[in-house]
């Protein structure tokens, strides 16, 4: 927006440039009618502000097409961010992810959406069993980082997200906070499943503030507006 301000700006002052070399312009000589000098600059003088309003009206029309164009790109583009982050919600929660989380529980008897935590599932597991669990969870906490990457960069849009994936977020990352660390010690980076943990303690709090009574309206000021 800010170049395209620049080049109406820089279209104008070449207008008045050549408007006001044109107006000094002296005219042709040899004609036998000699006019008056007062008539003859008044004359020029008018039809130099003529050219100029309409020269700035044109630009001033040209201006406002050109941003309720720009506006209606900027409508379209969060429209279509919308229906990705719509399209790629339901493919997840429709897809691989809710059929890991259904094998720990027929395989491991492991709700993790019922409040039970990693350490006390690992405790109680053997070396074999817990080693399948890890595996699941990392493919789980995958699927949920490469969301959170989406929404970070205005790929999807935070707010659907938050409503199709506030309690399987922040649910999994209370149970499974043990696990990341764990990883993180296993693989040596501090990063990893950054972005889930970053989104799980922020929508923890916009959660604990609708409990409080906060109103949505204002709640929602917290999401991130998709680009």
């Amino acid at each position: 927006m800010r170049h395209l301000i620049m080049r109406i700006i820089t279209s104008a002052l070449g207008f008045l440039t050549i408007a006001g070399a044109s107006a000094q312009t002296t005219p042709p000589a040899g004609t036998p009618v000699t006019l008056p000098m007062d008539w003859l600059e008044g004359h020029m003088q008018s039809a130099f502000y003529s050219t100029v309003i309409s020269m700035l009206g044109g630009l001033i029309a040209f201006a406002i097409s050109t941003l309720f164009v720009v506006k209606q790109m900027r409508d379209t583009q969060q429209w279509n961010v919308r229906k990705t982050s719509e399209e790629m919600l339901t493919s997840m929660i429709t897809g691989d992810f809710p059929r890991l989380m259904d094998r720990l529980i027929l395989e491991f008897e492991w709700d993790i959406l019922a409040h039970t935590h990693y350490d006390t599932v690992a405790a109680n597991a053997t070396p074999a069993e817990l080693s399948h669990i890890d595996v699941i969870l990392r493919n789980v906490l995958r699927h949920l980082e490469v969301t959170c990457i989406n929404m970070k960069n205005g790929i999807i849009d935070e707010e659907i997200c938050f409503d199709y994936l506030r309690s399987i977020l922040t649910t999994f990352y209370a149970n499974c906070d043990s696990f990341i660390r764990k990883e993180r010690d296993r693989r040596r980076e501090e990063k990893i499943f950054g972005e889930v943990e970053g989104y799980a303690r922020k929508w923890t709090g916009i959660i604990a503030q609708e409990r409080q009574g906060v109103p949505y309206r204002v709640v929602r000021k917290q999401f991130a507006k998709a680009r």
